[in-house]
This record gives structure tokens, sequence and C-alpha cells, in this order.
């Protein structure tokens, strides 16, 4: 049993033998479409198939399209077609099956594939079948052996080269036009023709290899164009463009967390985020170098902004610069390569060199300088800035407190302004200002009272429902936390807010904290 690439055509009569079996080529040119037929010979009662095939998908339009053969169409009994692409690995699956109890035997095709070369391209391909499967009614496998085809192009393959790949102005650029080859042509070397384009209004040049110097940086890339004709007057090309450009810009300018707070309660610390340890703010800068040349330059990162009593605030992060830094054509710094870290904890300094940051809303920008960038083609990229804000003031007060004697004691927590932190809004340097709106943001929240007896041992623990505070919410007054059947006796109490991210776990978040001492008679 053979299942055997060929061809709804007759075969063309051509002089090669590869890169297959001169009666499993097909003749083509780019634009053009041809079909494929999957044959099987001497079957035996087969009830379904599966075939992979590959090929140089470069050279065609992906996917092609499937279409079902009359071989176990012809038995009368339903077929079930399928029909899969693999974009990743460049692959397709062609099956069928039918579709109840039965099995065809003899010769047919099992199924067509149609392909269109693509326009770009031209040169020469193998259709491999790299793998296949015929199967009775059962399920069964059959051994059987594989033929493959191919396809090419009578028009010239065009490939061509250059050095140094990434040319400045004034430089001389070497183009090669080696990997250029004529698919009906058995061994070179060719008969071509070699027509240089290059793109920026000079005059064409000829020959394999050719020099060239471009005499200006262009934002747009130069469009090379390489023309053949081979010795059957047959022509192609291909255009590839060359980019002479300098320029590198901050890509990212984030800060590490979209909540936290600034304060802190008995020693704890809200850690809302991996990197919201200790009262620190990270912020991570990145860049691309979008240019054809090495550049050196420094990292620079500010913060400023006002607090919620309207003072104006600047600040230098840790460290305040980064030096030196050097990216290649083309490279990119990872986001966590260049790190700044910002005393946020307004009452326990981090970085003995910064005043912490009092709550309000910032303005954090890391810029590019020095260096190698006077020759920046275009510095409007050269800076990104985001808004962040840290919480405003939360007040704990007693607003309701049952007297001595009775069984329900009340304690209400009355929330102040907040503004969580985050990547809020993104400065666009083209136009000069912030692109987004502040997008609403929130936190879960809840009130927390701890109860001490005379001897100081905790006695109780007792929290209110958690209630979700919107961005700036200013009216949250309503949390409160109840509790009963406290034994006879004095008490010392203390009540704070617990914050957490989506209802999740609640940190301490102490500031302003209410202490009070009542007496249960």
């Amino acid at each position: 049993m053979v299942v055997n690439v060929s061809f709804a055509e007759p075969d063309p009569v051509i002089s090669i033998v590869d890169p297959v079996d001169m009666d499993n080529l097909v003749q083509t040119n780019p634009t053009e479409y041809f079909l494929i037929a999957l044959d099987v010979a001497d079957a035996v009662d087969v009830a379904g198939f599966e075939v992979k095939l590959t090929w140089n998908k470069e050279l065609t339009e992906f996917p092609p399209e499937a279409l079902e053969g009359s071989f176990l169409q012809d038995s009368g009994i339903p077929v079930q077609t399928t029909f899969a692409a693999n974009f990743l690995f460049s692959y397709i699956l062609v099956g069928g099956y039918l579709k109840a109890p039965g099995g065809v035997s003899g010769s047919g095709t099992l199924a067509y594939v149609m392909f269109q070369v693509k326009a770009t391209q031209a040169g020469a391909s193998e259709i491999h079948i790299a793998e296949s499967k015929l199967f009775n009614q059962f399920g069964v496998e059959y051994a059987h052996t594989t033929v493959d085809g191919g396809f090419f192009t009578t028009y010239p393959y065009v490939g061509f080269s250059w050095t140094p790949t990434a040319p400045l102005p004034g430089q001389v650029v070497t183009f090669d036009g080696s990997a250029s080859y004529d698919p009906d042509t058995v061994v070179g070397p060719y008969e071509f023709v070699y027509e240089w384009n290059f793109g920026d209004g000079s005059p064409v040049e000829y020959g394999l290899t050719v020099t060239h110097t471009y005499a200006a940086y262009m934002y747009d890339p130069y469009q090379v164009t390489l023309t053949v004709t081979d010795d059957d007057g047959e022509t192609w090309f291909r255009t590839i463009p060359l980019r002479i450009w300098r320029d590198v810009g901050v890509s990212a300018c984030w800060t590490s967390m979209d909540e936290w707070d600034n304060t802190h309660f008995d020693g704890y610390q809200t850690q809302a985020d991996p990197y919201d340890m200790y009262g620190e703010l990270w912020i991570l800068v990145s860049a691309i170098n979008y240019g054809t040349k090495t550049e050196t330059f420094d990292v620079t990162v500010t913060v400023e902004g006002y607090d919620y009593d309207g003072v104006y605030h600047y600040f230098e992060p840790y460290p305040y610069q980064r030096l030196n830094r050097v990216l290649l054509p083309g490279a990119f710094a990872p986001l966590w390569s260049w790190w700044f870290v910002l005393d946020v904890s307004y009452g326990a300094q981090v970085w003995g060199t910064n005043d912490p940051v009092p709550p309000g809303q910032y303005t954090v920008t890391a810029s590019i300088s020095g260096g190698t960038l006077a020759g920046d083609q275009n510095p409007s990229n050269n800076a990104m800035s985001n808004q962040f804000g840290l919480h405003g003031p939360v007040e704990v007060t007693n607003i309701v407190r049952a007297s001595a004697g009775q069984s329900v004691h009340v304690y209400k927590l009355k929330h102040g302004p907040v503004t969580f932190g985050g990547f809020l809004k993104n400065f666009d340097n083209t136009i000069g200002v912030f692109r987004d709106p502040i997008t609403e943001q929130g936190e879960y929240a809840r009130l927390a009272i701890d109860i001490y007896d005379e001897a100081g041992d905790l006695v109780a623990h007792v929290t209110s429902d958690a209630v979700y505070l919107n961005y700036l919410e200013v009216t949250a007054d309503q949390i409160t936390a109840t509790w009963m059947d406290v034994a006879i006796g004095k008490y010392s109490a203390v009540a704070y807010a617990e914050f957490g991210i989506d209802g999740g776990s609640f940190p301490y978040w102490g500031e302003n904290a209410f202490a009070f001492d009542f007496a249960v008679v």
C-alpha cells in the first residue's frame, strides 16, 4: 500500500531532479495556485486516514486549503473530513474516516491540498509526508510506504545580505546576492543579471556583489531591491528594508505595586505586594535601542508632586542615577535590570538620604541622557512618566460606644481620602500630556479592635465586615465592629484599620489608631 503525493494536472516536462523525484515535482510561479493529490494505491478495507504534510512555508501562503478526495466518498458511506493547520511548527494535518462500519479497497485520491505561492517569493520546496496513518474500521493501522512530492518556480529565487548588518551614514556597505539561485538549473554557477536599487535615489548598480554608502540617517528604512534575471529571461525580485537610524527610548517606568500604604502599626508594615517591604517603593525602568548603533547613556529617576496639604515635594530615589548603561542595536533592557527604591515609610525611614514621602499624589519620571545620546535622532522618547499615589489619612474615632454595663459595644471607622498607587497614567512625550484618565481603584478595609485585660493579656480580637472603598472614597464611615459577652472587669483596647487586596489578607494599617479604656460592671 502506497500513499503518494501527486498533482492534479499533468506533470510538466522538466530537466531537473532536485530537490525531489522528477515525477512528483510541480512547476509553478509567484501568485499562482497549484493542487496536489494525496493518492493511495493497493488499499484493502481502509476506513480512515491521517496525513501530516510539511514544506517550506516561507514560499506559500499559509494555511493552504484542503479538499475532499473521491476514494472514501465513492464508498457511498458518509465521510467525515478533518483539517488542521499548525502555524507555529508549519505543518498541516489532513484526515478522513467513514462514519459507518465498512472499508474501501483499491486505489484513488484521499484528499487534495491547494497551495498558493507568495507574490514575494520564488524557489523550490519538497512536500514531505512527515507522518501518515491508514486504519480499518476497528482502528487497526496498516503498514504502508510513502512517496513525497514537491514544487518549484521557474522564476529565479532572490536572496541577498549586507555587511555590516547595522551600518551608519558614511560607512561602506557591501551587498552580496550569492544566496540567489535558479530552481530550473541543476547546478550553478547561474547566468544571472543582478540589478541593485539602494532606495536612496542613487543610480542602480549591477553585479553579484556591490558596495554603497548612505549619506544620512533616515527614520523610514531604505528599501533595498535586488532584481535577478536568469538565462531564460525570467525575472524576479526581493525588497528588504535597511534602517540607518539612532534612537534609544525609555520603554517602561513602572512602580512596583498597584496598591500600597505608607504607614505602619506596632512594627508591622503593609505588604500588599512582594516588593512592598518595609516602606520601599520600587521603580523599574527599561529602554530599547531602536537604532543601528551601540549606545551608552545614564538613567535618572526623579519623583515630584504634592501632599494632601498642597505642599510640593521633590525626591531622588536610591540610586539617583545608573551610569554608563549600554544597549546594542535592537536590544532592550529587561524591566528588572534597572531598579530604583523610594522610601515611602513615612516614619520608619529606610534610606537615610531621603525624607520619606508623605501621603499625596506624585509623578515619577525616568529619563536617559549623556553618553552617546548626542546623536539620538528622536530625543522625544528619552523620558517617560507615570503617576502614583500614597494613602491619605485614616481616622479611627469613638463615634458610638455603649456605656458601662450594656452588653453591646460599638466602634466605627471613619475613612478619609485615599489614593491608591500604581501604573495609573503614562505620560505621552509627543503631546506633552498624560494619555489616560486615572482609573478608579479601590481596596477592602475593615475595622479591628484588640481588647486586653488588666494583666495585659489579649482576651478578644473583633473585626467588622470587609467593605470595599472606592478611589478617593470619603463617606465610608459606617464600618463598625461590635462585641459582647466580655466578662466583668476593666479593659484597655486599641482600634485600628486593616486593609487588604480583593478580600485577601488584612495586614496592619494603623495611622491614628484609637486607644481607649473601658469597664464592664
